[in-house]
């Protein structure tokens, strides 16, 4: 069986990998690489030098620098180093979106079935391509919390990527919500004031508050105790942490709040939740 997921053959049977992957001219790297079916999850990557051909749908086309894909799932795709250049190096995440996701995976621009975007400005390749690499670390580290981090800032490189699609670019999100988030989903288990996250970023409170909820929708407190719950079920149903444990790492050090606060999300006490998941 094929272990390194740059490889034709490989099995994606996690809900979440990253990686970057290197193709370059009369080296073992360069092989197309067959999706008949597709993959189960999507996969959204940037090429971050040289050059790539996909084929989609019958639709053959190139990727160049800072082109992103977005691949949905069960669509038949194709791809390898593009014959006019020597190599083609990209970042890539695999993933299984989150429910509330849904509304930052479509795209404006589809060749065949996969989305495409292409990003002018430096300050967002910047940006995208962190994100990346913080996804791609957070994966393969062993600290606490790790790996929702990592599903943190994949939800930051969705948002980012959605905000830069032209028919939104109106919409798109202010660098200083985008900043919240993040000192936010780094620091899940920190009861952040709306005062200190203010300060960090410039604004009053009243100004990041309403700012916050008209570009995410939901207030910051809300966000961050979505982030939260959806952190505890994650370990839940993956660690045997006891429920006391969960509970201080997500943030609240009262169990008996914490359940409070589960239940009126999931609709769940987390006993049953994980009775029923497990």
């Amino acid at each position: 069986m094929e272990t390194d997921p740059s490889k034709p053959g490989y099995e994606f049977g996690s809900d979440l990998m990253s990686g970057r992957t290197y193709s370059e001219l009369d080296n073992e790297t360069d092989f197309l690489v067959n999706r008949p079916n597709g993959m189960k999850g999507f996969t959204l990557n940037i090429t971050t030098k040289g050059s790539g051909v996909i084929i989609c749908d019958g639709e053959t086309f190139v990727v160049k620098e800072n082109d992103i894909l977005l691949i949905p799932p069960t669509v038949p795709h194709y791809y390898s180093r593009n014959p006019l250049f020597e190599s083609w190096e990209r970042r890539w995440v695999y993933f299984r979106p989150r429910t509330h996701w849904e509304k930052w995976l479509s795209w404006d621009k589809m060749i065949g079935d996969v989305y495409t975007s292409h990003i002018l400005n430096q300050k967002d390749i910047d940006v995208i391509n962190s994100c990346f690499i913080r996804i791609e670390k957070n994966i393969k580290s062993d600290l606490p919390l790790s790996t929702e981090l990592a599903y943190a800032g994949l939800e930051k490189l969705i948002i980012v990527c959605k905000s830069l699609q032209p028919s939104i670019c109106g919409e798109r999100y202010d660098q200083r919500v985008l900043e919240v988030i993040d000192i936010m989903s780094r620091n899940l288990d920190k009861d952040f004031s709306i005062e200190y996250l203010a300060e960090q970023v410039g604004l009053s409170e009243s100004r990041l508050m309403n700012l916050f909820k008209t570009q995410v929708h939901v207030s910051i407190l809300k966000w961050r105790d979505e982030q939260r719950i959806s952190c505890a079920k994650n370990m839940l149903v993956n660690t045997g942490d006891s429920i006391a444990d969960i509970s201080k790492l997500v943030g609240y050090n009262d169990p008996l709040y914490f359940s409070r606060v589960f239940k009126r999300f999931v609709g769940l006490s987390p006993n049953q939740f994980k009775k029923e998941n497990c």
